[in-house]
């Protein structure tokens, strides 16, 4: 944020280009949302340049009338701003600005005020050596540990590794190869991961629920969801079994095996099959 004295400087700076544009219309063409010059100082200044423009434009249009009637024109001048009220904090019989606080304890104005900010007591925020208390969660110090949801139940990853017995290093570094936390957790090898559901167009199951929804083996779902990292969605979307297409007989072989017949190992007596060479 720039400094007020810097900001009224370049206010100063619109309200005498301005002043040349009711003198001097060749100086009215500076006021263009499309000149860079122009919406530079307005940043500068604060201001939005497409008001800037339209109020310098009405004040040219009400110059232009006043002249044409015989009426002087003037540009009302902003007064200036009412003096600051110096603030003043009291402690122990003293009445001093966060300035004279900073230089007498020797801790930086910027440390008070965030102190006073957070809600210290003005004792704390000016004592040199006060350190704030470590923040605790669950008895322990240290930041607010991340909470990660799946359907609809949110724990830490230390939680989650406790639940499906697997450990913090394979979950996290299944996590960097780029699985969720759904599908890390649900590959683990623990004896829970089977009741892991997985919510697909607001049906959840678990993926031996699904492999049986879609008619396939439990190790076929897992392997849709290995191949190309397919997500649930994704390998439920596929369907059912897919069904291997026809072969056709070699070229120059025929047979006429009947549709019954065993493979010869273990099989009841069975028909002969006749082999004929195709001409």
């Amino acid at each position: 944020m720039k400094h007020a004295s810097e900001r009224e400087l370049w206010v100063a700076v619109i309200l005498q280009a301005t002043q040349d544009g009711l003198k001097d219309k060749r100086a009215r063409a500076w006021f263009r949302p499309t000149n860079s010059d122009f919406v530079e100082v307005c940043n500068l200044a604060g201001l939005d340049p497409e008001a800037v423009a339209d109020r310098a434009v009405d004040a040219f249009n009400r110059s232009d009338k006043a002249e044409a009637s015989g009426v002087r024109f003037e540009i009302a001048r902003p007064q200036a701003p009412a003096p600051r009220q110096i603030i003043r904090h009291d402690h122990a019989g003293q009445s001093l600005t966060i300035t004279e606080w900073s230089r007498l304890t020797g801790v930086r104005e910027g440390t008070i005020r965030d102190r006073l900010k957070t809600g210290r007591p003005f004792s704390e925020a000016i004592d040199p050596k006060f350190r704030p208390k470590p923040r605790c969660f669950n008895g322990r110090p240290g930041r607010k540990p991340k909470l990660h949801t799946v359907n609809g139940v949110s724990k830490t990853l230390s939680e989650w590794c406790s639940e499906f017995d697997i450990s913090y290093h394979s979950l996290v570094q299944r996590l960097k190869r780029g699985m969720t936390l759904e599908h890390a957790l649900a590959h683990s090898h623990g004896s829970k991961r089977h009741n892991l559901l997985h919510t697909v167009d607001g049906v959840s199951k678990t993926y031996g629920q699904w492999a049986d929804h879609l008619g396939i083996s439990y190790d076929a779902f897992l392997k849709r969801l290995r191949d190309g990292g397919r997500t649930v969605a994704e390998a439920v979307a596929m369907g059912g079994p897919r069904r291997r297409t026809a072969t056709t007989p070699a070229p120059g072989m025929g047979h006429n095996l009947p549709e019954r017949s065993g493979t010869g190992v273990g099989s009841v007596v069975q028909e002969t099959p006749n082999i004929e060479i195709l001409k």
